[in-house]
């Protein structure tokens, strides 16, 4: 090799050199290795309005170029992939069409970091600049505008810049032809919009969504629910929730969520109905729905339906035998004029009952029965509870009990305790007194 051809490929080297350089590509060895994508002044400058690009094709070089990165990137090599491009933004700088296809590309390769890395948002706002900028040329073909736009709208939106991720909405809408709006693409939207809290207008992108489709998708139809649930309104979604039955009559979640609608709009009627129908489809599968459809038929007047329900929930072991459970057993033979139904399955309620509420309801039973035996054992379990809020009405209660039993001992120094209490009721104050001095009198 002669002096002058060594010397050109040292000059050569050298331009090769202070390229790399302002590039600030790394060195080692004598191997470059590009750990970020690095974008020439002149391409970062150039007008956002747009350039006017002689073609729409990459050439040849360009297209062996990007086949060569996409290997890089799906073999997760994102150093292989950047040292590339690096190379090929300086070659394309003046070609507005492959400098978006480059940046587009670098642009996506760190949104991808953005949703693995340590450094999220860095890689973010570094996808966001890139992607901006591949947008701004306005050469790209239309669908790949479209999804530039739309990504930044997320993108910015993950950020927490929503007036941005707003107009960049708007741009796509504006941009957006028939075709476009597919369910799936009115889905995302609709998504995108909910994100933003602005459930209106998610609304409107799932109904079309709904509406566009050849055959109903359930999750649509959950996602239209879930828009007008968050703005309460409720009878959209009573009307909306009566279409998904009818659509999936097999999924009793609706069942449940319509009765909770009627509940809000105070429709005990229809709620009780939905619950009933429920009830019959053999749904029931939780203890509370055993026991809110036996306090419902209760509260309408029903009170043989409710004692059906809870006692077919006990025998499928399904409704748990808490002493609630079993009160409200109690209540609705009760209520059904079958008293000693109840007093059995109180007993086998006050083993495990934590207040006096049980207790003192057969207490009553008994003293009604002048049982007053069973009535003393039952206000004395009563009285371990040590319940303050029914403390004085136990006591009184007991007092009255020994006495009848003829403990009148016992039932004087009860009385008398009554009588030396701090007890604010004036009429509750009066029967202890009456009762005390009757007592002592005899």
């Amino acid at each position: 090799m002669s002096f002058n051809s060594k010397l050109i490929s040292r000059v050569q080297y050298v331009k090769f050199i202070s390229v790399v350089c302002q590039l600030s590509f790394i060195f080692l060895a004598n191997v470059c290795l590009a750990t970020d994508f690095q974008m020439p002044s002149n391409v970062q400058l150039q007008s956002a309005e747009g350039l006017e690009s002689k073609t729409s094709f990459i050439s040849k070089g360009t297209y062996k170029t990007l086949t060569h990165i996409q290997k890089d990137i799906d073999l997760g090599n994102t150093d292989a992939a950047f040292e590339r491009l690096n190379k090929l933004i300086v070659r394309v700088q003046e070609n507005a069409y492959e400098t978006a296809v480059v940046l587009k590309t670098a642009g996506y390769i760190y949104v991808s970091l953005a949703l693995s890395s340590e450094q999220a948002q860095k890689k973010a706002d570094k996808a966001i600049q890139l992607l901006t900028h591949a947008l701004s040329r306005n050469v790209l073909a239309h669908e790949n505008q479209q999804k530039l736009r739309f990504d930044l709208a997320q993108l910015l939106l993950n950020k927490g810049d929503e007036k941005a991720s707003r107009r960049y909405l708007a741009e796509w809408r504006e941009h957006a032809d028939h075709k476009e709006l597919t369910p799936p693409m009115l889905i995302k939207l609709g998504n995108v919009y909910s994100s933003l809290k602005d459930y209106p207008q998610a609304s409107i992108f799932f109904e079309q969504a709904i509406a566009k489709n050849d055959s109903p998708v359930e999750y649509h139809y959950q996602l239209l629910l879930a828009s007008y649930a968050i703005q309460h309104a409720y009878q959209q979604s009573i009307k909306l929730l009566k279409e998904i039955i009818s659509l999936y009559p097999e999924n009793p979640r609706y069942l449940f969520q319509l009765t909770s609608l009627y509940d809000a709009v105070n429709n005990k009627k229809d709620a009780l109905s939905t619950m009933e129908y429920a009830y019959k489809r053999s749904f029931f599968t939780e203890t509370e729905q055993f026991s809110d459809l036996a306090y419902r038929l209760l509260d309408s007047g029903y009170p043989y339906k409710s004692v059906e329900v809870l006692e077919e929930g006990f025998n499928s072991f399904l409704l748990w035998v808490t002493p609630e459970n079993l009160r409200l057993l109690a209540k609705a033979h009760i209520d059904a004029k079958q008293k000693q139904q109840a007093i059995p399955i109180l007993e086998k309620a006050l083993v495990a009952s934590k207040n006096s509420d049980v207790a003192n309801i057969l207490s009553e039973f008994y003293l009604e029965n002048e049982d007053y035996l069973n009535a003393e054992r039952v206000l004395k379990v009563a009285l371990a509870t040590k319940d303050e809020t029914q403390l004085i009405h136990i006591k009184l209660s007991l007092a009255y009990v020994l006495h009848k039993l003829g403990q009148k001992e016992d039932s004087l120094l009860l009385f008398d305790e009554l009588k030396h209490s701090d007890i604010q009721d004036k009429n509750t104050k009066k029967i202890i007194n009456t009762w005390y001095f009757y007592i002592v009198g005899r």
